[in-house]
């Protein structure tokens, strides 16, 4: 079982660390709001599967076999997303709080951290 999954896994870094290269390479240039989570997530996830056959086992739901997420693999390919960027911001909740930094607008929320805005 553990020879198996080692397996897989050298296999899976070896197919998938040109598409990492490939989608970061470019994008390093832009600002960060282009660089998202789902943008990363669903090209890679789309070429993988596409050309690994061991990848097949990653459903089309975006989730990962938790093989790969034992390894740190995961974390290596996904990105956090900072926070949303809108033109008009609110309050979502009463912990949220309003800043002013560098001629922006900035929410945060101390209870979910789902909750952060900048105005953009």
């Amino acid at each position: 079982m553990l020879r198996n999954s080692l397996r897989i896994l050298s296999h899976f870094t070896q197919t998938i660390q040109p598409h990492i290269t490939s989608l970061i390479t470019p994008q390093i240039s832009l600002p960060t709001p282009y660089i998202t989570q789902r943008s990363i997530n669903a090209t890679l996830l789309w070429k993988v599967r596409r050309k690994c056959r061991y990848c097949r086992r990653i459903r089309k739901n975006g989730r990962i076999p938790q093989t790969f997420q034992q390894t740190g693999l995961v974390s290596m390919v996904t990105q956090t997303r900072g926070m949303k960027v809108k033109t008009s911001i609110r309050k979502r909740c009463d912990s949220c709080y309003v800043m002013k930094r560098k001629g922006r607008f900035y929410i945060y929320c101390l209870k979910k951290k789902t909750h952060k805005q900048r105005q953009g």
